[in-house]
């Protein structure tokens, strides 16, 4: 049995009710789901999208962030990504936006990153060093 065959049903069983084609079901049943989930339901192939978000971690060829005024975490894959250091407000071009296994992702290119301490809600420190 296949690891998404619950999925598999639920799709095959709104194409028999609905007479749609199977991608037409299946693309109603994941903004369905992602609607029960809280997950953003915006079309893959929207066009793209400006965002700001936290840079939480980095890896190689992707980073985990935050998009600012979302609840939901992501993983954006990126060639730049190494560049990036969490704790950095970074400017997003999101082309692409995906769910796989319940974890978010996006794909796009990163247009500028920068540390802004007001942004993140935190103080600056006070320039005192304790010895």
């Amino acid at each position: 049995m296949t690891a998404q065959s619950d999925l598999k049903l639920r799709i095959r069983d709104r194409q028999a009710k609905t007479g749609e084609s199977y991608s037409t079901a299946r693309a109603h049943v994941l903004r369905a789901r992602a609607e029960i989930l809280g997950l953003p339901t915006e079309p893959t192939t929207s066009p793209s999208q400006q965002r700001e978000a936290v840079v939480l971690k980095v890896n190689r060829e992707s980073a985990r962030v935050r998009v600012f005024g979302e609840d939901v975490e992501l993983t954006f894959r990126t060639a730049g990504a190494y560049e990036l250091i969490p704790g950095q407000i970074a400017t997003l071009r999101l082309d692409k936006r995906w769910t796989y296994r319940d974890d978010a992702y996006a794909s796009g290119r990163v247009e500028a990153a920068r540390i802004d301490i007001a942004r993140l809600g935190l103080e600056a420190m006070a320039g005192h060093i304790a010895a």
